[in-house]
This record gives structure tokens, C-alpha cells and sequence, in this order.
């Protein structure tokens, strides 16, 4: 079974973090068949980094999109690309030697082609404070954070081969700082363009979207570290707007409407802001406060905007 692999990099004024992830691919076990760097920044990014690509044998793919958007930058690196798999990795990710070799074993066993996309396990570099970490996964969950994800995944209605059982687990969502798909499946799915510049939610909506019609999977086995670089990001007051303007949008375009979705956006929102708020007023940590007082403020101009919509109608 023919299992060509093209790693899609989308970048954004980061060239350190660019720089390390490159270093990570062209270091793998199995290399990568080509490689393909969307950069729509201002700047160009070294010149260096082809010529390290090539000099490791791997074709290399560049472009540069007119328009700075994240999703519309995946959308150019698959359409591009030339692999049977595409995996697209953010500029601020860190992969294991094996990654790559262990990703395509799995799709070289699944010689029914049944299973569409894969994710690795996403995890955050090794925190100083392992239970901090933990006891804030574990009051996230129960603040209700992303409880109206959609139900629906064809995952979980098919038998996988017998080389995969135990390996992959239906997913939810795929993160896109880190997914792979197959690429006659990206033939005829693109993540949504409708916001530019940094988004968030473009890869949940994508996946749960893909997911409903196509069978994706986690890979346990598999991790990545996500080394959050700060370049090209909102403040943190922004990034609380955003987590709900595009929490909203998600819903919306993917979970089925009713009381109970609204109820459980609900708790989601006001949760989240209060979770921040007393985790930064606790630790004095000044940014959770921000991002709590930004989900508060767009939830309440949301919640206006409703208001005004079924009192006088319109928009």
C-alpha cells in the first residue's frame, strides 16, 4: 500500500520555532517524502532552511499566500502537496524521532484504508509543577470545558484491522497544531476561511466536520510537545473573546441547535471565566485574569446581541 508522506508547516513570523521543527523533521527515523512550508508573514524565512531540507533528500515545497490566515494556510500546504498522507504540524511543535516512522506504520496496517485521519497525543512541555497541571485538566473537565462537543463520529462505528486494535481510539477532534488525513479525504474537505489572521477552533470545527462522514482516530502511542510560542498571538484579553466568538461559530456550524447545545455553551463560557479568574487571582498570574475578564466581556456582548435579535430582529 503506497504511503508517500508530505508534512505540512504553516508559519507566521517565528523563525526560531520554524527553524526547530524543521531540525526536528529532517532528524526522523522515517523522513518525511516532502516537506511544504506556507509562510504568510511579511518576512521571507531563512533561505537556509530549504537548503537543509534538500541536502536531507527531501522534496521541498514553498509558498506565500497573499492573505495571513491559519486555516487558509493548511488549505494551500494540502492543495499543494503530493503525499498519499499529509500531516500538518505548527511551527511551534516538537516530534519525537519516531513520530513520523510510527505514523505511517499505522496507515501502512490499515490496508483497507478505513481509517481517514490520525492524531498524535498533544502535550505541553514538562511543567515544573506536575499537579498544578493535573488539578487544572482535571477542573477544566468539570467546569464543562468543550462539554457540547459534538456526539456524532464515524470512528466509532467501524471495526478496525486486527494490527490496529489497541492502538487507535475514536477521536473526538483533531488538534490541528499537529493532525495528519488522508489526502483523497482533503481533496474534498478545507478548513473554514471565514476568520483571517490567527483563529482558534478552525481545526475543531474542520475535524468534527470530517469526522461525522470519516472515521478519525488518536494514536496514544504517538506524542508531540506544543512549546506555545507567544509570537503572532493575540493578548490575552483577545484570546478570551475569541474563545467564545469562535466557540459560537463551531457550534453552530457543527452540533445539532437546541436548549440543551445552548446550555452547555453555557456552562462552558461562564465556567472557563471563572476558572481563569480564580486561578489567576490564586496564582497571581495576571494573564488568566485577562482571559477571564475577555470570555466575560464577549459573552455578554453576545448575549446582547441576542437580546436585540429577538426583540427587533435582524442581525
Amino acid at each position: 500500500m503506497s504511503c508517500g508522506l508530505s508534512v505540512i508547516v504553516p508559519t507566521h513570523d517565528r523563525p526560531e520555532p520554524l527553524a526547530r521543527v524543521v531540525d526536528c523533521l529532517i532528524a526522523q527515523t522515517r523522513l518525511p517524502d516532502e516537506i511544504v512550508i506556507v509562510n504568510d508573514a511579511a518576512e521571507e524565512i531563512d533561505p537556509r532552511i530549504g537548503e537543509k531540507i534538500r541536502a536531507a533528500g527531501v522534496e521541498f515545497q514553498y509558498c506565500r499566500p497573499e492573505v495571513a490566515s491559519a486555516a487558509a494556510s493548511r488549505n494551500r500546504g494540502m492543495a499543494l502537496a503530493t503525499g498519499d498522507i499529509l500531516f500538518l504540524v505548527d511551527d511551534d511543535m516538537s516530534l519525537g524521532e519516531d513520530c513520523l516512522m510510527r505514523l505511517v506504520d499505522l496507515y501502512r496496517t490499515d490496508t483497507r484504508g478505513t481509517v481517514a485521519g490520525i492524531g498524535p497525543m498533544w502535550t505541553d512541555p514538562p511543567p515544573q509543577r506536575p499537579f498544578r497541571r493535573r488539578l487544572w485538566n482535571l477542573l477544566a473537565r468539570a467546569m464543562g470545558q468543550r462539554c457540547w462537543r459534538p456526539r456524532v463520529s464515524a470512528a466509532r462505528y467501524v471495526s478496525l484491522p486486527p494490527g490496529l486494535a489497541g492502538k487507535l481510539v475514536p477521536a473526538k477532534e483533531l488538534a490541528g497544531g499537529a493532525m495528519s488525513i488522508r489526502r483523497r479525504i482533503a481533496e474534498h474537505h478545507r478548513f473554514e476561511e471565514t476568520f483571517a489572521g490567527y483563529t482558534m477552533g478552525e481545526d475543531k470545527e474542520f475535524s468534527y466536520r470530517v469526522g461525522r462522514r470519516h472515521p478519525l482516530f488518536i494514536a496514544p502511542g504517538i506524542t508531540v510537545i506544543h512549546d506555545m510560542h507567544p509570537a503572532g498571538r493575540p493578548d490575552w484579553f483577545q484570546m478570551g473573546r475569541m474563545y467564545v466568538s469562535r466557540g459560537l461559530y463551531v457550534a453552530e456550524k457543527t452540533v445539532e441547535p437546541g436548549a440543551g447545545t445552548v446550555i452547555l455553551l453555557a456552562y462552558d463560557f461562564v465556567g472557563m471565566s471563572i476558572l481563569h479568574f480564580c486561578w489567576g487571582v490564586g496564582g497571581r498570574r495576571r494573564r488568566n485574569v485577562r482571559l477571564a475578564m475577555g470570555i466575560a466581556v464577549e459573552l455578554a456582548s453576545q448575549a446582547a446581541a441576542a437580546v436585540r435579535r429577538a426583540l427587533w430582529g435582524g442581525s
